[in-house]
């Protein structure tokens, strides 16, 4: 990211939380950040309910 060979990122989830105030990422002007909301676009609500749907059928919720 601070190099250019990612163009951009949205970041909602970090390894340890609250992402510290001073990470370098609030400076990157490449960097947005959110609180865990990348989950609401269309795009990840298929690929939960396709695996949700996989894990059923294969009987990992009893």
């Amino acid at each position: 990211l601070q190099g250019g060979e990612i163009t951009g990122a949205y970041l909602d989830v970090f390894g340890k939380e609250p992402l510290s105030e001073f990470s370098r990422l609030w400076g990157l002007g490449n960097v947005l950040i959110q609180p865990h909301t990348s989950a609401a676009s269309p795009q990840y609500l298929e690929l939960f309910v396709v695996e949700l749907v996989r894990r059923v059928r294969e009987g990992e919720f009893g």
